[in-house]
Order: C-alpha cells, then structure tokens, then sequence
C-alpha cells in the first residue's frame, strides 16, 4: 500500500496501491512506467523507499526473461539458491522432481556452461 521507488533522484513508483485476487494477475503499461520495478519489489528483490506490502501470506511468483541460471553451479544447485536453509535440506526432493521431468543423475552434477 502506498509504495514508493525512486532511482538516483527519478520517481519510478509514487503512492502505488492494488489490489490482486486469487489466481493470476497480469501486469500491463507502456515501457518505463514501473511495472518491472513493481513486481522486484513484490517478490523482495527491491526494498520500497516507502510504503508496505500486506497479504505477505500469498506466495508471489514470476518468469524471469533474461537467463537467471549462475554458470558455475549444477542444477541442484540452481534451485537451492532460492529456497531458505541450505542445500543438504531440499537436495533429495530436488532430485527426485527433476527425475520426474525426465533429467538423469549425470545431467544433475553438469555445471550450465
């Protein structure tokens, strides 16, 4: 509610309040106008300079359109980057979807080149 993001002077978001119900929510405005702004500070990758955000009881997702994969890490690895605690906690279940998604052990320990 009431969230505000400026960079280096220049207001990018001013006052921005919605409201977004169950299911998905699309997002739409001419280039510049904030809305990538937005949905960083939505899934906590951007602090709001003022402002908060309620219903933190939902859980906010999105696609990323820029390759988001760290090169140096294997796919396990990849996922565990994202999740709270530390690796050794998701790794079983990790593999065991990517198995069911057709990946093999072998392709789990490449690195993404």
């Amino acid at each position: 509610m009431g969230l505000c993001k400026s960079y280096d002077g220049k207001t990018v978001l001013d006052n921005v309040s919605f409201t977004a119900g169950i299911g998905v929510t699309r997002l739409l405005g001419p280039s510049g106008i904030g809305k990538t702004t937005l949905l960083r500070v939505l899934l906590g990758l951007e602090v709001p300079d003022r402002g908060r955000i309620e219903g933190n009881a939902l859980r906010w997702a999105a696609v990323f359109q820029e390759d988001r994969l760290c090169p140096q890490l294997n796919a396990v690895q990849n996922v565990t980057l994202v999740l709270p605690g530390t690796e050794n906690q998701y790794k079983e279940q990790i593999i065991s979807n990517f198995q069911l998604v057709g990946m093999d052990a072998a392709a789990l320990q490449l690195k993404w080149q």
